[in-house]
């Protein structure tokens, strides 16, 4: 059996209420485009979302199953994440595929953005997409063959700007990213003024970020801008589209190719409850405001995505979750910083599994519990840290799990931040310091060392390419790594350049190609 799905909806004309089951009255009016009560194609129900004011649209209670109404005219239909969804189901039931009525009734023309977004939104989920890049290097045979198979995966790299301030040899300026080991660079961070309603660059230089073959994007906020402009941008639903058509001529500028919204967080220090919802309307202008830019100006789609929290807590108070996803190209999830100096015991700060009875401190826990939530978990980039936590033991001869601490551990060689060490400070650390300690916790992969009273969780090649294999298993979208800067980019630790971004990139090539 194969299952039907359709490229049309089915408007209904409401007698009263638009509310599900409510009572009807014969087909809604026709669309803009083919005119036929009762019944709108696809590219005009995309068309209407982009083009038309007013409209209401959301997801079914228990499904991804999306629908729009205006005025009396209630519309259900499919969109590519519904088709995902039913694609995925195809699979788990063992069916033979799918019928698609009818393949004129998809997008074909991308006058909502891509061209055949729910065809290749069926295709994607069967076939995943391996490729091979040919170079015109001809001096070695390896060179005909890039593996940037990788790329079916998503690997998005933030480029925190401070790393140009740093001292030598770990300055990083972004023409020092390897643009072999990423498919998009993030940097991070611009501002906002404060009405939150332009987008205020860290320093003049931050504009002038070129790499050719990559998506460069652009983010906004992160923990030190904090909440009170976010909150003022939201506040109402003109300031909303103020900021959206203001950032769109800002990227544009600067040839940035989207936009990153790191709001730390949504009805959250010091923004009021309102503003979880406020936040999905403003995920929910800039989807629709990104894809009117690409129709009328024929410039590719700005892309668009947010870094988002894995905290229960905070996902529960912060974010619409599914209508977040639906809105955004995919979500950056922060699966890092779940513990470090502000705890009192020691425990790792990124754990893949459990490392104690608390089963509901992991990464595994907090993503299945977010897939339940019926996100798709294509939108989903695991946050990767390439730097670990450190902890001040109160007794330097109880290294355990969930020993007592005192704040944060010394600062490193390099950086020097207290309760912070880059991935080339700890690698350097094990390297040349002695009587350090070094073991993997129980349960998960995850390292840690303890030098004197510092105890660090972080991550390492192996509990990278443990966390890679998870994504996969997964069929999440690819991975968020914060940050390249803070990889041993240069090879002082012997270990060749950056050796946590190939950990990454090797392991998805050796999935995806065998």
């Amino acid at each position: 059996m194969t299952l039907g799905i359709a490229f049309y909806g089915i408007s209904e004309n409401m007698t009263d209420s638009t509310d599900l089951g409510s009572p009807i009255a014969g087909g809604g009016e026709g669309g803009p485009v083919l005119h036929q009560q009762g019944m709108m194609a696809y590219f005009e129900i995309c068309k209407i979302l982009n083009e038309q004011e007013g409209i209401t649209s959301g997801r079914l209670p228990g499904t991804n199953a999306p629908f729009i109404s205006s005025g009396n005219t209630w519309t259900g239909y499919d969109d590519p994440t519904s088709v995902q969804e039913k694609a995925e189901y195809v699979k788990q039931q063992g069916l033979s595929g799918v019928s698609l009525w009818t393949i004129d009734l998809d997008d074909f023309n991308g006058m909502c953005g891509d061209k055949n977004p729910l065809l290749h939104a069926v295709s994607n989920q069967f076939n995943p997409v391996k490729t091979l890049t040919v170079q015109e290097d001809g001096s070695s045979c390896e060179n005909h063959y890039s593996a940037s198979s990788h790329h079916r995966y998503r690997t998005v790299c933030y480029y925190a700007g401070w790393a140009r301030w740093r001292q030598d040899p770990v300055t990083f300026h972004p023409e020092d990213a390897d643009t072999g080991l990423c498919s998009h660079l993030v940097y991070a961070f611009a501002s906002l003024d404060k009405d939150g309603l332009h987008i205020v660059p860290a320093s003049a230089s931050d504009t002038a970020i070129e790499k050719p073959n990559l998506k460069v994007m652009l983010a906004v906020g992160g923990w030190n801008l904090g909440s009170a402009e976010f909150s003022a941008m939201v506040s109402s639903e003109n300031n909303i589209h103020s900021f959206a058509g203001a950032a769109i001529e800002f990227l544009h500028q600067y040839n940035f190719d989207g936009l990153d919204v790191d709001w730390e967080y949504p009805a959250d220090r010091g923004s009021p409850p309102e503003d979880k919802h406020r936040f999905t309307q403003l995920m929910q202008v800039l989807h629709q405001r990104f894809a009117t830019d690409h129709r009328l100006t024929n410039r590719s789609k700005l892309i668009l995505s947010a870094a988002v929290s894995i905290d229960r807590n905070r996902v529960q108070n912060s974010y619409e979750l599914p209508e977040v996803a639906d809105a955004a190209d995919f979500l950056n999830l922060i699966a890092y910083d779940m513990h470090g100096s502000w705890d009192t015991a020691a425990y790792h700060h990124s754990p893949l599994y459990s490392t104690t009875e608390d089963e509901t401190d992991s990464i595994d826990y907090l993503i299945n519990w977010i897939l339940n939530t019926t996100v798709p978990p294509s939108k989903l980039n695991l946050g990767l840290a390439l730097y670990g936590r450190t902890v001040n033991l109160t007794d330097p001869t109880n290294t355990a799990v969930g020993a007592p601490s005192s704040g944060g551990g010394s600062g490193g060689p390099l950086i020097g931040e207290e309760g912070f060490l880059a991935y080339y400070e700890i690698c350097k650390i094990l390297t040349e310091t002695e009587n350090v300690t070094s073991g993997r916790l129980s349960g998960t992969k995850a390292p840690y060392m303890v030098d004197g009273r510092r105890w660090t969780g972080y991550d390492d090649a192996q509990s990278i390419r443990e966390k890679v294999d998870y994504v996969v298993q997964h069929d999440l979208g690819g991975v968020s790594v914060w940050s390249i800067d803070l990889d041993d980019f240069h090879g002082i630790c012997g270990q060749g350049h950056y050796p946590m971004m190939h950990a990454i990139k090797n392991q998805f090539h050796s999935i995806l190609v065998g």
